[in-house]
């Protein structure tokens, strides 16, 4: 999962696959945040609660965020992002789930899917065969462990 962030706007999107890594849904989710942190945070929130509704548990959740893992694994955080710290915690912990840091560049579906639903301003979810292109191309080279490099 991952948070885009520009002023005052943000997108969160993750990538939810089987335990093949085969795509079952890539959703992102648009609001308002203030930082890129509480981006990240929102990200796991929203992310993690989608996939919980949904009846998936034992989820390996992973971010591009070191700071968002670091205050997960210690379950400390800032005072003003302590109270959604703990509600992840709880989230991952009750559903038997793990969240880990992983580099940027394997996390690029992700980040994609989120730059959607900040710029169209709106939640989405997409499904297999109905997802675009772009992220079908990206989640293949994400497969393959072929990093990919923004311009």
């Amino acid at each position: 999962m991952d948070g885009a962030f520009k002023v005052s706007i943000s997108g969160m999107g993750g990538i939810v696959r089987d335990h093949n890594g085969v795509l079952i849904a890539a959703v992102g989710f648009y609001d308002h945040v203030t930082t890129p942190l509480e981006a990240q945070i929102h990200a796991a929130l929203k992310v993690l609660t989608w996939c919980i509704a949904k009846g998936y548990s034992q989820l390996m959740v992973e971010t591009d965020s070191a700071m968002l893992a670091q205050m997960v694994r210690s379950k400390k955080a800032h005072r003003a992002s302590i109270n959604n710290i703990a509600h992840i915690c709880h989230l991952v912990d009750s559903s038997g789930s793990t969240l880990s840091y992983i580099y940027r560049e394997q996390n690029m579906a992700a980040n994609w899917v989120a730059k959607e639903a900040m710029q169209g301003r709106s939640n989405r979810v997409w499904e297999p065969p109905d997802e675009p292109l772009r992220l079908r191309a990206l989640l293949a080279l994400e497969c393959q462990g072929v990093p990919y490099i923004q311009r």
